[in-house]
């Protein structure tokens, strides 16, 4: 039996191809499954993968790539952020502090390019 979930998304692309998108917060995991029917598809689905996105036009790309934005922006709860993440923002902090910090511009660092 198909049971609906609250927290997925349905992303209608073209006829025929459509994703569920599921948000899981506490695991910082957005996946999507393709929709087929109830009847015919076991209920685990078929998981997105790189080859499925790759295989869209550019149109259907971006209107996954929002759906994913926005289960993201409304999920119930924001992951934590990584460890490591509260470490480099401390280590730029008391570098700021001593005074051994350098700071460019926007327009500066646009004109490194990418490294």
């Amino acid at each position: 039996m198909c049971e609906p979930r609250d927290d997925a998304a349905v992303v209608h692309l073209r006829p025929g191809l459509s994703f569920r998108l599921f948000c899981e917060p506490r695991a910082a995991l957005v996946y999507a499954r393709r929709v087929r029917p109830c009847l015919s598809q076991p209920r685990s689905g078929v998981t997105m993968n790189t080859i499925d996105i790759e295989k869209m036009t550019t149109q259907e790309q971006l209107q996954t790539m929002k759906a994913l934005w926005d289960a993201l922006t409304h999920a119930a709860h924001e992951p934590a952020s990584p460890v490591w993440h509260e470490e480099i923002v401390q280590a730029r902090r008391e570098k700021i502090a001593a005074g051994q910090a350098t700071f460019v511009s926007l327009a500066e660092l646009k004109a490194r390019g990418p490294q």
